[in-house]
């Protein structure tokens, strides 16, 4: 039974359900291996609800994977010199996703993994690409940047909403982002969560669901230390709780963004843990992505067989609809 209460935020009535799990206790998950393309970086899965299928890249070793989980059958294509960082599908334009790589944000087949560039906002920044990005409820491609150079500067990367023209746009809201990753909406659009991974927490917005106009940030989760790792990809469920990979973590948590209370852990058998999507019939499935590092160093050091592996568990919890990206659309003022 799950009891639905009410609350407050911003003058606006929200609902969440009582999920009755004694505050305190953190529910325990397994996982299972679905998958083994022995990605270097495999990233941003994206479940594709008119296919019934997986699909998901490895940014430095240049694949575009997919998985039809009825017969466990899987397919490569090489993305050629596209160190591809995200994707989202795209409406009316079967076998196209929308995908941003270190040279900019556009097209990307999926049959042949080929790229067609749309715009670069940064290439005054030789030092960033573009990493993890999702089709929001307006069907805009969200995406962020990340500095890839070390040691790290902070700050130097941003967010963009790119509608389909060269007119790329700032998200405005959002700024001072060093290395871009998990984002994601409430069910009613009414809320935005975003990770900048060396910041340890998740952000949330207020969002104007018709304009997709962000406003009111504010820290909502603290990823502690002690628990290992940092805060990467992220997926939330329909009760409206959030799932964030922590990558060299180990693992996938479980969070209430309204009290900032760990749930549930699924512990993942190697440390670089990416991205999650809720997938199948019923999204009643969390797909976990993986990798063997995120540098040459870590991945010639990385002896774990598991490592760059798809997983997937039972949340007990189903997940939301991805967005897709829509191929007609107007400009947004963000």
């Amino acid at each position: 039974l799950k009891l639905q209460f009410l609350y407050f935020i911003g003058g606006k009535k929200r609902t969440m359900f009582n999920r009755r799990q004694q505050k305190g206790k953190v529910k325990k998950i397994t996982c299972q291996q679905v998958a083994h393309k022995g990605d270097l970086l495999g990233e941003s899965p994206v479940w594709c609800q008119k296919r019934q299928m997986l699909f998901w890249v490895d940014i430095l070793g240049k694949k575009l994977h997919s998985l039809n989980p009825d017969t466990n059958h899987t397919t490569t294509a090489d993305t050629g010199r596209h160190h591809v960082g995200s994707i989202a599908m795209v409406d009316k334009r079967e076998g196209l996703a929308v995908a941003a790589t270190q040279e900019g944000v556009g097209y990307l087949s999926l049959k042949d993994g080929s790229f067609s560039k749309v715009v670069d906002p940064e290439q005054h920044k030789p030092s960033n690409r573009f990493n993890d990005g999702k089709a929001d409820p307006l069907g805009r491609f969200i995406v962020g940047s990340m500095y890839t150079n070390k040691p790290k500067k902070m700050g130097t990367a941003n967010l963009f909403c790119f509608n389909g023209t060269p007119d790329i746009q700032l998200v405005t809201a959002v700024g001072n982002v060093t290395t871009s990753n998990g984002l994601g909406w409430n069910a009613d659009g009414s809320l935005f969560y975003y990770i900048d991974s060396p910041t340890m927490t998740v952000k949330q917005y207020e969002r104007d669901p018709k304009t997709g106009l962000l406003s009111n940030g504010q820290d909502v989760i603290i990823i502690p230390k002690d628990l290992g790792g940092a805060p990467d990809g992220l997926a939330v469920d329909s009760e409206g709780t959030l799932w964030i990979a922590l990558f060299r973590g180990g693992k996938v948590t479980r969070w209430d963004p309204f009290t900032g209370e760990l749930l549930a852990i699924v512990d993942v058998p190697c440390l670089h843990v990416t991205s999650v999507c809720f997938g199948g019939k019923n999204l009643d499935r969390l797909y976990i992505t993986t990798a063997k590092g995120s540098s040459a160093e870590e991945i010639e050091a990385n002896h774990n067989k598991s490592a760059g592996a798809v997983f997937v568990c039972h949340p007990g919890v189903t997940g939301l609809p991805m967005h897709e990206f829509a191929w007609n659309q107007h400009k947004a003022n963000l």
